[in-house]
């Protein structure tokens, strides 16, 4: 069997033994347990502010909802209309008539459009306590990926785990030398 040689990074406490692309990294496990408690809670505050943010603000939940619902059917409203709209063109004598049925559709499309994403701002900011002028020009989709973020990093009243990195306590080696490190490292790769 060929010779194993680790090394211990001081900063960090962990430990690498191999080389290259077959080394394999050890850390204490107080820090994996503390990453996996940070995730957790962080998850539960998540579900929980979630909870709260209907709860908080019912009516901006209803708004938004109804405003979704609104721009939803005039989406269907313009692409049916526009079916129609090209069939009419082919022959029908009605074109004008559908052309303004079209175009009062797109304008109230515009219409529940812009109000969504007010909404969608309104939301965020009453939410995660942004200021306005965060999400002032922001559209739909980067509200969204706004929110995603949010919701990943959000923990009891600032940033959560995932925000901070994490990790802290202590472990069962802690105060051991480098040569005891390298020892046990060296026997859990042997294991494998």
């Amino acid at each position: 069997m060929g010779e194993v040689t680790g090394t211990v990074d001081e900063k960090d406490g962990t430990l690498t033994v191999g080389e290259a692309d077959k080394a394999t990294r050890y850390v204490k496990e107080s820090d994996l347990l503390a990453v996996k408690e940070g995730r957790e809670k962080a998850e539960a505050r998540l579900k929980e502010l979630e909870s709260n943010a209907s709860k908080e603000n019912p009516e901006a939940v209803v708004k938004l909802e109804a405003a979704n619902s609104a721009k939803l059917k005039a989406e269907a409203d313009v692409e049916r209309l526009t079916d129609e709209l090209n069939k009419a063109k082919e022959g029908s004598q009605n074109t004008d008539e559908l052309q303004k049925k079209l175009e009062a559709a797109q304008e109230a499309e515009k219409g529940t459009g812009n109000k969504l994403l007010e909404l969608s701002r309104e939301k965020l900011v009453a939410t995660y306590k942004l200021k306005p002028e965060v999400v002032a020009e922001k559209n739909l989709e980067q509200l969204s990926v706004l929110e995603e973020a949010l919701k990943a990093v959000v923990g009891a009243g600032g940033l959560g785990n995932f925000a901070l990195g994490g990790g802290g306590g202590g472990s069962k080696l802690e105060g051991l030398s480098n040569r005891e490190l390298a020892r046990i490292g060296y026997e859990e790769a042997m294991k494998k």
